[in-house]
């Protein structure tokens, strides 16, 4: 997964100086794709450096001028746009005051999602430090554009931030695995059960994991029962294995056959520590922990299902779009399909998304599918990571590639099909 940072500077840059520049930064490693590219194809037609120079340098006073930079695996980039913003407004989105003024914009393209905001400031200083050796006076003064498309939820009283503990990370996770869940279910039905029972049959052993996850999350405490080894009567509670050699236990005998206690049967078994009611907000905690782990850190708010509205829902804003996703335990009928278009459409959201572990209904499945754009659907446990890390990669490929478009018609490659060659693998 790659993250794109940008920043943009309020100023028309000289397209000699950008040119100029961009040879000073070869010497502190940042190498210029297109330049040596350009270089070298005028080498080979044997034309003329300076005329050609200045051909190009001219048409860039007018059309947007830069070049791809590279530094190990990393692809920094600079824009000129002499007639302001060309490529990073949404598609949905009207034009901004101020679009029409000049900007210089660069930006990271990283598959290192740490630290990004540090190195392109870096990028930022060195290039301006090489600007200003190439001739410009002014000063450079970069700023990250502000992102004012979440601002109606901000004021919309029924969502909240979406923000966790690392407990309730870490008890979201353990509880919300299917073999997990029905644990939970049956412990809180029957108040308590055997570890042997539970464990038992073809999923023997994803059930010992999950039960073994959950009671480290705090979510399930196992104890020590002992039972009458006749009627299975149980008998006394041990909260640890110590207990059984306490001289208490040892002089206490079953009513039903007469043997000391420390004779019986004893048996670990579960105990649930919290109610399904105490859950509701796990399936918003695990998605909004899954979208932290994609890349999509801020920005993020959520609203719990009540009685106006059935699912909870996940806003946020990545790769130059908002997103809305959805999250059901239970099966998704058309109704809930319809209430969560209305909630798109109220708030504008580019994307919709629906991970229904419950499955979908007929009808609610052939209504996201024919959506425009296309719903991003996950109808199972096994589905819901895959695919929002596979929406997720491809929305940020393509969101790189809208940042770098300006510089398509110069670099005279595709350049979304060469990010997806440079940056196709896992992570």
């Amino acid at each position: 997964m790659i993250e794109t940072r940008f920043l943009v500077a309020d100023r028309l840059v000289p397209a000699t100086s950008l040119h100029a520049a961009l040879g000073r930064l070869a010497g502190r490693g940042w190498r210029a794709a297109l330049l040596a590219a350009r270089q070298a194809v005028l080498e080979s037609a044997k034309v003329a450096q300076p005329f050609a120079s200045a051909a190009l340098l001219a048409a860039g006073e007018t059309e947007p001028l830069g070049d791809m930079l590279f530094r190990g695996d990393e692809l920094f980039y600079v824009i000129t746009k002499p007639k302001g913003r060309t490529a990073w407004r949404p598609a949905t989105a009207p034009p901004a005051a101020g679009s029409e003024k000049p900007e210089l914009e660069i930006g990271l393209i990283s598959p290192a999602r740490v630290s990004t905001s540090t190195r392109l400031a870096e990028f930022g200083a060195n290039l301006a430090e090489a600007l200003r050796a190439s001739g410009l006076e002014e000063e450079l003064t970069w700023r990250r554009p502000a992102a004012a498309r979440m601002e109606s939820l901000r004021q919309a009283a029924e969502w909240e931030p979406a923000r966790a503990t690392l407990q309730e990370f870490e008890r979201a996770e353990a509880a919300m695995e299917p073999v997990a869940r029905q644990l939970l279910e049956r412990l809180e039905r029957e108040g308590f059960a055997r570890v042997a029972a539970l464990c038992a049959g073809a999923e023997a052993e994803s059930a010992s994991a999950a039960l073994a996850n959950l009671a480290r999350a705090g979510l399930v405490r196992r104890d020590l029962l002992i039972s009458c080894h006749l009627s299975g009567r149980p008998l006394l509670l041990l909260t640890s294995p110590e207990q059984k050699s306490n001289a208490a236990v040892q002089q206490r005998q079953c009513p039903d056959c007469g043997l000391g206690l420390g004779d019986e049967t004893i048996e670990e078994v579960a105990q649930p520590l919290i109610t399904t009611a105490q859950q509701h907000s796990w399936p918003l905690v695990w998605l909004t922990e899954r979208l932290n782990r994609l890349g999509m850190l801020s920005l993020l708010w959520w609203r719990a299902p009540d009685e106006w509205f059935p699912l909870g829902v996940v806003g946020g804003e990545f790769a130059g779009q908002t997103w809305l996703l959805a999250i059901s335990l239970q099966r998704v009928d058309e109704d809930e399909v319809r209430a969560l278009d209305r909630l798109r459409r109220r708030f504008n959201f580019d994307r919709l998304g629906v991970i229904a572990l419950g499955g979908f209904a007929p009808a609610a499945r052939r209504s996201l599918e024919i959506a425009r754009p296309p719903a991003l659907l996950a109808g199972s446990w096994k589905d819901a990571d895959e695919v929002l890390e596979t929406s997720l990669r491809e929305a940020a490929l393509r969101y790189a590639a809208l940042r770098l478009s300006p510089l398509e018609s110069a670099a005279g490659f595709p350049i979304l099909a060469t990010l997806r060659v440079l940056y196709s693998h896992p992570g």
